[in-house]
């Protein structure tokens, strides 16, 4: 892959072979859909606009002038998570580059990203919530898998964990817990649900954040050091 990036530009820019890659993903996306919009107007006028809809839907972000607030909390709570899964999974790489730290740590971490990068796309693109309307799959089954996936990483990082700021990640899980279970609950009453439910939860995932932020931030520095003695 590198072949397609001549090597003046790739030495001038400091390109990479796998920088290609995603670019050329989302190019062939919108070509695809393009073409889909294309076609369609050939046989059909009215599928023609359908179809632009559709695309224009896609790319087009909730807002109301009215009421700018609408979803704050909720655009928190994914960015919050991206910046986690984004901190787990650089400093990941960055140890298995310095090559000071055990291949546990390297696991944990690897773990770590890979756990809340599936929080994230559940949260980001409401998975849990489309299953249970569109396929009948209960909320509790879902939330059940979770939870098993994070006794199994308890599991073998339990030790791992134990030398770490643990108490951050229990109060995580259990709000994160108590969440859960309020969503399935269906509790009486509006303003006290949705803080049992979405408050419990923007809180839990603010700890797990500053958990892995302290974590991957101790493990890159004894990587480092253990390079420097």
């Amino acid at each position: 892959m590198q072949d397609f990036i001549p090597k003046w530009i790739a030495s001038k820019f400091m390109l990479r072979r796998w920088m290609l890659l995603p670019n050329a993903a989302v190019i062939c996306f919108l070509l695809a859909i393009a073409a889909y919009i294309k076609l369609a107007g050939l046989f059909d006028t009215s599928q023609h606009h359908l179809r632009v809809e559709f695309l224009t839907k896609l790319f087009e972000e909730s807002f109301l002038p009215t009421e700018p607030y609408v979803g704050l909390l909720a655009n928190v709570s994914e960015i919050l998570w991206c910046g986690t899964a984004v901190t787990c999974w650089f400093s990941y790489r960055l140890v298995q580059r310095l090559g000071g730290s055990s291949r546990q740590t390297g696991q944990y971490l690897l773990f770590s990203a890979v756990l809340i990068s599936l929080f994230l796309l559940d949260d980001t693109f409401r998975v849990t919530l489309i299953l249970a309307l569109l396929a009948g799959v209960p909320k509790l089954v879902m939330y059940s898998l979770y939870g098993a996936a994070v006794v199994v990483y308890a599991k073998l990082f339990w030790q791992k964990i134990l030398k770490t700021p643990y108490l951050l990640m229990l109060s995580s899980v259990a709000l994160l817990v108590v969440s859960a279970l309020a969503d399935v609950a269906h509790l009486p009453g509006s303003g006290t649900p949705i803080l049992m439910e979405d408050g419990t939860k923007l809180l839990g995932i603010l700890n797990i954040g500053l958990y892995f932020y302290q974590v991957c931030q101790d493990e890159v520095l004894r990587s480092r050091q253990a390079i420097d003695r």
